[in-house]
């Protein structure tokens, strides 16, 4: 959460392995969710693939995050993917 410029009152809890695609990689990255962040928007440093609006990070309530899945705002596989699981785990309620 470094580049994002936020800290966490929690240690990470692992969500398991998301396979991207696999039928072509082989490489399956480890999804964390972390509870109880805040974020200083003067410490944001997004990577130039990840999502962000032009103000720094893009933030969603759980409600946003359901009606951009819904309406196809949303469509990366590991995002959504990594919703689901903290989903299932109790740890995020849409």
């Amino acid at each position: 959460m470094e580049e994002a410029g936020a800290g966490c009152d929690s240690e990470p809890i692992p969500l398991g392995p998301i396979a991207s695609d696999t039928g072509i990689l082989t490489e399956q990255p480890l999804a964390f969710a972390l509870l109880d962040c805040h974020v200083d928007p003067r410490k944001v440093r997004p990577d130039s693939s990840e999502y962000f609006d032009r103000n720094g990070l893009y933030l969603l309530t759980p409600e946003e995050v359901k009606n951009a899945i819904i309406s196809g705002r949303i469509t990366c596989g590991f995002t959504l993917a990594t919703i689901a699981k903290a989903h299932i785990k109790g740890l995020l309620r849409l």
